[in-house]
């Protein structure tokens, strides 16, 4: 499970151009920290420091623990984005998104 969260965190923080010790200092952990994280070298991380650095990265902390199917950074955006807009333009917006691959096959 480690192992996705660290490719999550490195490949969402190259997406917003944030080096390790920009988004340490948002998280307020230290760069080695993220290192060990994006690394797979940390045997038990703690919920609230990787509470933090998801935050600092704009993320919930559940973001981290997705389907590794789901989880690069585009696709974690899109759930995201469809998680926090009302059910009824979310289900709109989800028919025309469906539509979209459905004609693309």
């Amino acid at each position: 499970m480690i192992k996705s969260v660290g490719k999550i965190i490195r490949e969402c923080r190259e997406k917003q151009g944030l080096t390790i010790e920009k988004l340490a200092e948002k998280a307020e952990v230290s760069d080695s920290y993220i290192s060990r994280l994006e690394r797979n070298n940390i045997a038990n991380a703690r919920v609230a420091k990787l509470a933090d650095v998801a935050n600092a990265l704009g993320l919930d902390l559940a973001d981290l623990f997705t389907d590794s199917k789901l989880d690069d950074p585009d696709t974690i955006e899109l759930l995201k984005y469809l998680k926090e807009i009302p059910e009824n333009k979310r289900q709109d917006i989800s028919k025309s998104i469906l539509k979209i691959l459905k004609y693309r096959k």
